[in-house]
């Protein structure tokens, strides 16, 4: 309802970036998308599930511990099946879902391991996810950006916030580029 007043390539836009929803997007933005490389911003992920819980955090920091974990697991299941079940979304709601139980119980588990987790649960969960691109898109980019982000940030030069920065972006390319160049072919020279 808020995006009505929009014009409806715009709608379909701010739609895609802020809940996933891509449907009403035309054949020639999803092509002037892919084309820049840039078609992942279209894809409700971690990004999103981190905006949703850092505007939560004010309220559920004010609860008891027990109850802040189960209203955090509440609020990424609602946040899930709002953006309609997306690969991307289960994705990254199951990886916040193990880190909040983790964190819970004391322990401080490290991003791969908790990737590992997450793909082996949602792959039982629903097998068919081993077939969708979002879900490969998002796995090679957070593996990418669990494995790499670090070491770049540490040998590029400039000042450290522009370092890594710059470096999460290159390691999610790098991650998510065995999975775009069969997909999709070479990525352009702008994605980055």
């Amino acid at each position: 309802a808020g995006a009505a007043g929009l014009a409806p390539d715009d709608r379909a836009l701010l739609l895609a970036l802020l809940m996933g929803d891509d449907r009403a997007q035309p054949p020639s933005m999803v092509a002037a998308f892919r084309a820049s490389g840039l078609s992942h911003l279209s894809a409700v992920s971690g990004q999103n599930v981190a905006f949703l819980l850092a505007a939560a955090a004010p309220l559920l920091r004010r609860l008891a511990p027990a109850v802040r974990l189960g209203a955090t697991l509440v609020l990424l299941a609602w946040f899930v099946v709002v953006t309609r079940i997306e690969p991307s979304v289960v994705r990254a709601a199951a990886m916040a879902a193990i880190t909040a139980v983790a964190l819970a119980l004391g322990h401080r588990p490290s991003a791969l391991r908790v990737l590992a987790l997450c793909v082996a649960g949602v792959v039982l969960a629903d097998p068919m996810l081993v077939h969708s691109v979002g879900f490969a898109l998002s796995v090679a980019a957070t593996a990418g950006l669990s494995v790499l982000a670090a070491p770049i940030a540490r040998r590029l030069p400039g000042p450290r916030w522009l370092a890594s920065l710059a470096a999460a972006s290159i390691a999610a390319q790098v991650g998510v580029a065995p999975v775009q160049l069969a997909i999709f072919g070479p990525p352009p020279c702008t994605a980055l």
